[in-house]
């Protein structure tokens, strides 16, 4: 597990995290997600309810879920950090996807994404792009298998369909944590 980029966008941080989870977990993973009952559900915004993306709410935690606290506690302040939700997002080509924040604007909220493709290709695209608060693109990062992308759930932020040539689905098991009790200062 290596941190392979820190950005800060709008004084917000967002870690990508490579070879979070090893081979066999990534395999694991990946057969508990890949054959879900998502449903058409899901909207990323107030503005987009008209459209609805694939999703699965999970009612268990997944079996790394402190590693991913462990984190989020070293590269967002120490504290009370409890599970949101857990959920599934399945995106094919041609799908339509809405920047979003996951939390508003408070700093006492953080989102884990891990890509759990088996496989994925730079040309199937699938990035998610994050913003900065003019809208304007500040970083994008591919969905790599095994990559965990880390960041505060007030940056904006918007997942990229597949292209064309792409059959896979593109597979993002979320994970959404709030800090509970008082607040402390968070680690730059």
């Amino acid at each position: 597990m290596r941190v392979s980029r820190r950005v800060q966008i709008e004084r917000r941080n967002l870690l990508v995290i490579d070879d979070f989870i090893s081979p066999a977990e990534s395999e694991r993973t990946f057969s508990d997600l890949q054959d879900l009952p998502f449903k058409r559900k899901e909207a990323d915004s107030p503005k987009s309810l008209h459209v609805k993306n694939w999703a699965f709410d999970s009612r268990v935690e997944p079996f790394f879920i402190d590693r991913v606290r462990r984190l989020v506690e070293r590269y967002f302040g120490a504290g009370n950090w409890q599970t949101e939700r857990v959920y599934c997002n399945s995106a094919q080509f041609g799908d339509m996807l809405f920047a979003h924040r996951d939390c508003g604007r408070k700093d006492d909220s953080v989102t884990a994404l891990l890509y759990a493709n088996l496989e994925w290709h730079r040309d199937w695209g699938g990035e998610t792009l994050f913003f900065d608060d003019d809208g304007d693109t500040a970083c994008a990062v591919l969905p790599r298998p095994r990559r965990l992308a880390l960041f505060d759930g007030g940056i904006e932020h918007r997942a990229s369909a597949p292209q064309r040539d792409c059959y896979a689905s593109r597979l993002t098991l979320a994970m959404k944590f709030e800090r509970r009790g008082p607040k402390r200062r968070k680690r730059r």
